[in-house]
């Protein structure tokens, strides 16, 4: 496959996302994203045997872009855990996620869809929990500390918001003093 193909195949993967995202998962069809593309189906018969190998390559490409991003994460380690945190918290406030939002609706019905969700999913919360064992927490308290970013990351962008960007980013604020504080365990 040249570069010219496989730019013409992601270009498909990409379109199949932002459809997914403004119209559901019925809409991924090859003949309206044709017309968006602004090119014949058989360029896409060219990149894919069917709808279904489509579906399913969506599902890998979107989770190979969300390992990326995590990979990138990975490069913050010259940093402090704190210093990483801040970094992270920051990413959930700029970065745009809105396929996420679309992948986990459709993991509902779809197989791949969801087993691409679970893996991001881990691999998010590996990587927070990491983070917080590394400012000395305990397994216990990593492993909490790491689902409420995660989680808080995904109600963030599953909510519209009336808060202006400052706002939101005095909340993350205080998330990071929740998240770093330690708590005497009362026995």
């Amino acid at each position: 496959m040249t570069h010219q193909d496989t730019n013409a195949k992601e270009q498909w993967l990409i379109c199949g996302l932002d459809v997914l995202e403004a119209q559901g998962h019925a809409a991924v069809k090859v003949e309206p994203m044709a017309a968006q593309l602004n090119v014949t189906k058989g360029s896409f018969y060219w990149h894919f045997e069917n709808r279904q190998t489509f579906l399913d390559e969506l599902c890998g490409y979107w989770l190979e872009k969300q390992k990326a991003i995590v990979q990138e994460f990975q490069e913050w380690r010259t940093l402090t855990p704190q210093e990483e945190l801040r970094n992270l918290l920051q990413f959930i406030l700029n970065k745009d996620t809105k396929h996420d939002l679309s992948m986990r609706l459709w993991a509902q019905d779809f197989a791949a869809a969801l087993s691409a969700v679970k893996e991001v999913d881990n691999l998010r919360l590996n990587f927070c929990t990491r983070l917080f064992k590394r400012m000395g927490f305990n397994s216990l308290q990593a492993k909490v500390r790491a689902r409420m970013v995660v989680y808080y990351q995904i109600g963030d962008y599953t909510r519209p918001h009336n808060d202006s960007k400052q706002e939101r980013s005095r909340y993350l604020d205080e998330l990071f003093n929740l998240l770093t504080a330690s708590f005497e365990n009362p026995v």
